[in-house]
């Protein structure tokens, strides 16, 4: 694990919010109709005004095949939320 960065909990309900707002914001940017079903593992790191997320997220698609997809996400001290990376995890 990179420096200054932590293990999240994936019990904590935050956690699973963020997940679930990564695959909302996919799928509101590229037209997808992924599922939310779960965060399975991440990581924090927080800085001055925000904090970074890599999520693990696992989702359904179109047809109810389950997926893993890796995803960025920063959540800055007014609680506004960015996704930054969101991709099929290999």
């Amino acid at each position: 694990m990179p420096d200054d960065w932590s293990v999240v909990s994936t019990l904590d309900r935050h956690i699973q919010a963020l997940g679930a707002f990564a695959v909302d914001e996919h799928n509101k940017q590229t037209n997808d109709q992924l599922v939310f079903v779960a965060v399975l593992s991440g990581i924090k790191k927080t800085e001055d005004d925000r904090s970074a997320y890599c999520l693990l997220i696992s989702a359904k698609n179109s047809t109810g095949k389950l997926g893993s997809y890796n995803a960025v996400i920063i959540e800055y001290n007014t609680g506004c939320q960015q996704l930054l990376q969101f991709e099929e995890s290999p």
